[in-house]
């Protein structure tokens, strides 16, 4: 699965049906599905980090080290 860049989101184009108004439904749904995957690996991602944050956080603690959480 290929995540979404921001300018992928940005740049895409939905084809219009001559036909009838609107935007086909299955392309937009497709969009949609991609975005919602690069959503949901970001948000999982995310998460890890966090986790990993506090970790390092209370080993710092533990053995004195502080931390400058200005930078």
């Amino acid at each position: 699965m290929r995540l979404l860049t921001p300018n992928d989101v940005r740049t895409c184009e939905i084809s219009v049906h001559r036909l009838r108004e609107g935007y086909d439904p299955d392309e937009v749904d497709e969009i949609l599905d991609s975005v919602a995957d690069t959503l949901e690996v970001l948000a999982k991602r995310a998460s890890a980090f966090e986790k990993r944050a506090s970790r390092l956080e209370r080993i710092c603690r533990e053995h004195g080290i502080g931390i400058d959480e200005t930078k």
